[in-house]
């Protein structure tokens, strides 16, 4: 008795048995840690793979809307399939006999559910083989189209401080963060990008659009022979007889005829020769009175004299002598002064035109906020001149303006009988802004008021507006935040160096997480 109590309280040995104990159990977890590690790696593999594959799924989904449902799902499980199996073909090692399946909801929603496992090389010595786990991606297909304009001012003030190349930086971007949020999308030509530079007009391509059939070219508006003598010849005609070609730019269509408001000015009615006055009618500076680059009669300032009058008499005789345009242009700026900014790019998939035209946007001219908008408009319509954008209302789709000014509307006045400088609005005295005269500050406010009835129709179709004024001293006015789709809409940049941040945060509100999960 006494030999087995000595042998119980015996103590030697157990060191021995802890220390093997100790080992078995490290060994049994670092085994489990080298198996899950293993596992992690590949699970993170097949939840990137399904994450892409699903995205495929869906895009092929959506693409093939006009077929059976039945077509529509198979097309989605085949894009799925032929992602998955090329892309887990390369670890077919660790990821082991991965399965997975494709859904769709009745709105479009692909789900892709994927199973896989992972080998646990060590764990056999616990009866443990493999490691299973699934991965689960959405792609949401309510997720809309975009069709975005970039209305961008490219007026004379832009070049102080050069803010005209912090807006190139900016707008360049700009459409590389749209292009990042798009290249997620479920759906096919998730995004379309248009751009309009503005300064007093806009300007298109002279030799894509001279004989468009929504350009004026046989002088039938009621505005193209305004400050002429005569109406037998078109402003084309008299280019031809100066040997001088269209740079482009177009002049704004009237706000009234006859006393009677028509707002072609402010509205998408689409161009048609059946009412010649929805034309755009090529830009056209008129001679002013005086031999080239004099000043005229009683001090009367002279902006852009380039031919001699040909003709006695008054300011008005002088300015409006046809007979004139026949020779070359022997000083002044010529017809086209005025028209020097880059010209527009129509909307499209492909951005490369896009970032091409902003690399050659330069500052130039007065402001008129609203034609420019105007254009923008264009760009997203359905309708002429160009009738790029997808219809209004359709399902997934969002047009949407992003409008940029570093001032107020500008109508410049001129001492002199014509009381303005050209713009695409003529001279001011013809009345398309809606007034022939007035102060600055008068013309303003004319300019504002189309403005915001041309904002108010943009939204009542369903165009989305954001807005930026940069640079703008004083309190200025609040018609571009009028503008503005909401509060949220609306940017007031203190330094033109911001507008990057601005704009990054105009993409980030624009752009939808498509990847849900």
């Amino acid at each position: 008795m006494s030999r087995l109590r000595a042998f119980a309280g015996d103590r030697r040995g157990n060191v021995v048995l802890i220390f093997a104990l100790a080992i078995f159990v490290l060994g049994m977890l670092v085994a489990a840690a080298i198996d899950l590690t293993r596992a992690s790696s590949s699970k993170s593999l097949l939840q990137d793979t399904t994450d892409a594959a699903v995205l495929a799924a869906a895009k092929s989904y959506h693409s093939n809307a006009s077929k059976p449902a039945t077509e529509r799902l198979a097309a989605a499980r085949a894009a799925a399939d032929a992602y998955m199996t090329s892309m887990v073909a390369s670890r077919s090692d660790t990821l082991l006999n991965p399965t997975w399946e494709v859904t769709v909801s009745k709105t479009g929603v692909a789900t892709l559910t994927a199973k896989g496992a992972s080998p646990a090389y060590l764990g056999g010595f616990f009866g443990i083989d493999k490691i299973d786990f699934t991965t689960v991606a959405v792609a949401q297909g309510a997720a809309p189209r975009l069709e975005i304009a970039l209305v961008l001012d490219n007026t004379g003030s832009m070049g102080q401080n050069d803010k005209i190349g912090k807006l190139r930086d900016a707008a360049l971007q700009l459409v590389k963060s749209l292009e990042k949020g798009a290249a997620n999308s479920s759906l096919a030509d998730p995004l379309k990008i248009s751009l309009v530079p503005f300064s007093m007009t806009v300007r298109v391509d002279p030799d894509a659009y001279r004989n468009a059939d929504w350009i004026d070219t046989k002088g039938l508006a009621s505005i193209h022979h305004e400050h002429f003598s005569d109406d037998s010849k078109t402003r084309f005609q008299l280019l031809k007889q100066m040997g001088v070609s269209w740079a482009g730019c177009v002049e704004r269509r009237p706000a009234k005829i006859g006393g009677t408001w028509v707002d072609y000015d402010i509205t998408e009615a689409p161009p048609t020769q059946m009412t010649p006055d929805t034309l755009y009618v090529p830009y056209f500076a008129p001679d002013e009175p005086g031999a080239p680059g004099d000043k005229w009669l009683d001090g009367d300032r002279v902006n852009n004299s380039y031919l001699n009058d040909g003709v006695g008499g008054g300011w008005t005789q002088r300015q409006e002598n046809i007979a004139k345009y026949n020779t070359s242009p022997s000083g002044g700026g010529g017809p086209n002064q005025g028209c020097t900014l880059a010209p527009l790019t129509r909307l499209s998939a492909d951005t490369k035109p896009i970032k091409k035209t902003i690399q050659d946007m330069v500052a130039t001219g007065n402001t008129d906020i609203a034609f420019g908008l105007l254009w923008g408009w264009h760009t997203l319509s359905p309708n002429a001149p160009f009738g790029d954008g997808r219809p209004y209302g359709e399902k997934n789709l969002s047009k949407i303006v992003i409008l940029m000014s570093d001032g107020d509307n500008v109508n410049s006045e001129a001492d002199n009988p014509n009381e303005s400088t050209y713009s695409s609005a003529g001279y001011v005295t013809t009345g398309r802004l809606g007034i022939t005269g007035g102060s600055g500050s008068d013309r303003t406010k004319a300019m504002d008021e189309r403005l915001g009835k041309l904002c108010a129709n943009m939204k009542a179709k369903g165009v989305e507006l954001y807005t930026m004024r940069v640079e703008v001293k004083g309190s200025g006015s609040t018609v571009l935040e009028n503008c503005a789709s909401g509060p949220d809409h609306y940017f007031e940049v203190a330094k033109a160096a911001d507008m990057n941040a601005a704009f990054e945060q105009i993409a980030a509100s624009i752009m939808e997480l498509h990847l849900s999960k």
